[in-house]
């Protein structure tokens, strides 16, 4: 936008100090590389674990037994390539299915359903806490306020995100119900 407006300015002929006109343009540009180059070093540092977290949870998940071992499988490179097509498949699927919108909507879209399946795993999980830990006052009270503010965050997302969420999450319920089943069945 600051450049646009310096843009402007920079074509404007009713000032008459083209040297005005100059420094504007000059300034706004400084700006404009300066934030690029700030926000070009921190976006990998601040987004890159998020992303990275949020595809190989599955392989997570079938490290620690509550998934598949299929889904832990790596590349030779180390990359876990049956996660990542996973979620790159239910991605797809939801990126088809909303095809009328537009990219920006869409991004948005695909956050808050992400958001939402996250917030409801969280949501289950201080209340696993709340019932496990019921002997630690403190923890229950901490478990309980968690809960409410991921309840209030996940309303603020909208009933069509916790739709897709609850979804996404029901999804996930009979593969791990099948991984326990197995792990019971062999012990």
């Amino acid at each position: 936008v600051g450049l646009a407006l310096a843009l402007i300015v920079e074509d404007d002929a009713l000032l008459d100090n083209n040297r005005t006109r100059q420094l504007v343009m000059l300034y706004m540009a400084g700006i404009a590389m300066l934030t690029l180059l700030i926000n070009g070093m921190s976006t990998g540092a601040l987004v890159g674990p998020v992303l990275n977290l949020g595809l190989s949870r599955s392989e997570l998940m079938a490290r620690d037994g509550l998934f598949p071992a299929w889904f832990g499988k790596e590349t030779k490179a180390g990359t876990p390539i049956n996660a990542h097509l996973v979620s790159s498949g239910l991605l797809t699927v939801i990126t088809l299915l909303n095809y009328g919108r537009d990219m920006g909507n869409l991004f948005t879209f695909i956050a808050s359903i992400s958001l939402a399946a996250g917030m409801l795993t969280y949501i289950a999980t201080m209340a696993s806490a709340m019932r496990l830990l019921r002997d630690e006052p403190w923890v229950v009270a901490l478990a309980v306020l968690a809960a409410l503010f991921n309840a209030w965050a996940l309303w603020g997302l909208g009933l069509e995100a916790i739709a897709y969420g609850l979804v996404l999450v029901a999804l996930g319920l009979p593969v791990y119900l099948a991984v326990r089943w197995r792990k019971a069945v062999a012990a």
